[in-house]
């Protein structure tokens, strides 16, 4: 059985800004109650009925923007460190379903084609004021805060969503731990030159995934320095759009089919 997730995250998240700072099981239950005593100040007939698995499609934001540092922080929690505290949601008469608190964690579950626990709060007569489909929401940089460690997450994401607005498609994506001898490389090695990350080794790389062929999108000298080391296997964020793109092309460009020492070693020549 997998170990269920206790909600404590404060060993990730303690010298992060506030606006990273995320909900724990008790922060959201003492949420929930701050909410319901608001919606009560103006609504009638608000019953709390508990938690249910929501599919994340079908939910709508009451916020404008989501976060592109914080959206990524989310998805290497939920994916690598069983992030799971439920989202809360209000639905009316006519069968809408808004997100009040979670957001972040709610897109990521579309990214995984996965339901997502929430707690529910009818309010038979509840419209916001904003009101779009999740999965179309847009995704910005914040102007300030985000710290360096977080930075290759933020790089991630940034990345993930420009591919699924240039193609006009939602991407899955999910984790694995992949043999390097099977990853192509997207950079020629003269651009991971003078790369210096090794302070984001503990982090997974990105890797696109076409028609069962694997291609690093991030992560070339961790890669690297992995494989040099003799791992085999890499800790990795994968994504799909089930379609060609350009990134594809230019491994075919640069003529390196795979990592290997060759690849590896030519920025020492």
């Amino acid at each position: 059985m997998q170990e269920k997730s206790t909600g404590s995250y404060e060993e990730i998240i303690r010298n992060l800004p506030s606006h990273l700072h995320l909900s724990t099981y008790k922060d959201s239950i003492k949420k929930l109650h701050e909410i319901i005593d608001l919606l009560g100040m103006r609504y009638n007939g608000i019953k709390y009925t508990g938690i249910k698995e929501l599919d994340p499609f079908n939910l709508y934001a009451t916020q404008p923007v989501l976060e592109s540092d914080k959206l990524g922080l989310v998805l290497y929690l939920v994916l690598f460190k069983k992030y799971d505290v439920p989202v809360i949601v209000i639905y009316n008469s006519r069968g809408e379903y808004y997100i009040l608190d979670g957001h972040h964690r709610a897109r990521v579950h579309i990214w995984l084609r996965k339901k997502l626990p929430a707690h529910l709060i009818h309010v038979p007569a509840y419209k916001p004021k904003i009101s779009n489909p999740l999965c179309i929401t847009e995704v910005i940089n914040p102007p300030s805060g985000t710290p360096e460690e977080i930075l290759p997450l933020r790089h991630m994401v940034n990345t993930i969503v420009f591919l699924e607005k240039m193609h006009g498609i939602i991407a899955r994506i999910w984790r694995e731990k992949p043999l390097i001898k099977i990853l192509r490389p997207t950079q020629p090695p003269s651009e991971i030159l003078g790369i210096h990350d090794e302070m984001h080794s503990s982090l997974p790389i990105l890797v696109y995934d076409y028609l069962g062929s694997k291609y690093v999108v991030d992560g070339h000298k961790r890669t690297c320095k992995a494989l040099l080391q003799g791992i085999d296997k890499i800790k990795a964020i994968t994504f799909t759009l089930h379609t060609y793109i350009g990134l594809i092309r230019v491994c075919e460009y640069i003529g390196y089919e795979s990592f290997d020492e060759k690849y590896c070693r030519a920025e020492e020549r």
